[in-house]
């Protein structure tokens, strides 16, 4: 079995063995460093402005799609980091980075927003592998960052800000 990290569509062949296949059970290196390393590298989406009502809680769901035959692997823990520039939105200090395994989706990260009219953007570095459903052929090592303006008004009735991502059938190199 081959994991690699894809970028851009693409499958670099440095990103070749992530893991290794022992007997039927899929085993990651760690992969926190990798997903931490690939920040840089990763897609980078910028994201229409969000409304979203003030002095509410509310949360960012981050919605991923996958080809057919593929599916988010539960083997490796999926990774993310939020922070925000601007004021008026806060997240625990436990919801700003933090690692799932074997995620439901959506994914779904409460924040707070503060009373008054604020200007916000919104960083989201998410870090996935998703593989064939058969886990044979390549597993892919994904990250993803989203920016997102957000602009809180009292006027807003929303509380939900949705991320999406489709994921590709890799393509080796």
């Amino acid at each position: 079995m081959k994991y690699t990290r894809m970028s851009h569509q693409r499958v670099t062949l440095r990103w070749l063995m992530l893991g290794v296949l022992c007997g039927l059970t899929l085993t990651w290196h760690d992969l926190r460093a990798d997903s931490h390393a690939s920040v840089d590298e990763a897609e980078s989406i910028l994201v229409a402005l969000h409304t979203v009502q003030a002095a509410a809680p509310g949360r960012i769901r981050i919605d991923l799609s996958f080809p057919p035959g593929y599916h988010l692997t539960a083997r490796a823990p999926l990774h993310y980091d939020i922070t925000s520039s601007g004021t008026g939105l806060h997240l625990a200090a436990s919801e700003r980075t933090g690692e799932l395994t074997a995620p439901s989706l959506p994914v779904l990260l409460p924040f707070q927003t503060s009373s008054g009219t604020h200007h916000v953007t919104l960083h989201v570095a998410l870090t996935f592998a998703y593989c064939r459903e058969d886990d044979r052929g390549v597993c892919v090592l994904q990250p993803v960052r989203w920016q997102v303006p957000l602009h809180i008004t009292p006027d807003s009735k929303t509380s939900e800000v949705r991320l999406t991502y489709a994921a590709q059938v890799p393509v080796l190199q």
